[in-house]
């Protein structure tokens, strides 16, 4: 179903911190570029969402538009279980399409965790300058000494997905979360 702000502007939220990090996705940090890994300045995020679902129809604790994750109070204290006060959740109204009613309150979830997780000499997708290209047939491999005891972040590599623990995949599971689809990859561990 569709999702579109009612009010802030996407192209021009900001990253409180925009030093360049060279050989990165994303790594000059421009105004509407979202999904990297940093914290937001609040000015321009937007507040509502209209959503195009049916009345009759449960929202899932997770909905994806607009290059932005809404997240329900469930998903957000299951998140900050792991990691209080890590991550922005802005909150945000959703409103439905056909009537303007209200539909629920959720957050906008920015990851705030930017890390190089990927375990370079195990990999078999390509490198191209600052990312992983995925191919047919090559491995994604993550390195547990480089993530340590961070539960979701964003790699400063990989230009899709958020990336999370086998322990918040777990607990999300066990809390019943509902709209999100999980990719299982291999880490280093899986070498011995």
């Amino acid at each position: 179903y569709s999702l579109m702000e009612l009010d802030g502007d996407l192209r021009k939220i900001e990253y409180e911190d925009r030093e360049w990090d060279p050989n990165s996705v994303g790594g000059t940090f421009e105004a509407g570029d979202l999904n990297l890994g940093r914290r937001l300045k609040s000015d321009n995020v937007p507040t509502r969402f209209q959503w195009g679902g049916p009345k009759s129809r449960k929202l899932p604790d997770a909905l994806k538009g607009r290059g932005m994750l809404l997240v329900s109070e469930k998903l957000k204290k299951t998140i900050e279980s792991f990691e209080p006060r890590v991550h922005q959740l802005f909150p945000v109204e959703l409103v439905f399409k056909k009537n303007g009613g209200h539909a629920a309150n959720m957050y906008y979830l920015n990851i705030c965790n930017r890390l190089d997780s990927v375990d370079r000499d195990r990999t078999t997708w390509p490198f191209d300058k600052n990312s992983y290209e995925p191919t047919d047939g090559g491995i994604l491999v993550f390195d547990l000494k480089k993530i340590k005891n961070h539960h979701l972040w964003h790699d400063k590599h990989i230009y899709f997905g958020w990336m999370i623990s086998d322990v918040l995949h777990n607990a999300m599971i066990n809390a019943g979360i509902t709209g999100l689809v999980f990719h299982k990859y291999k880490t280093n561990k899986d070498f011995g």
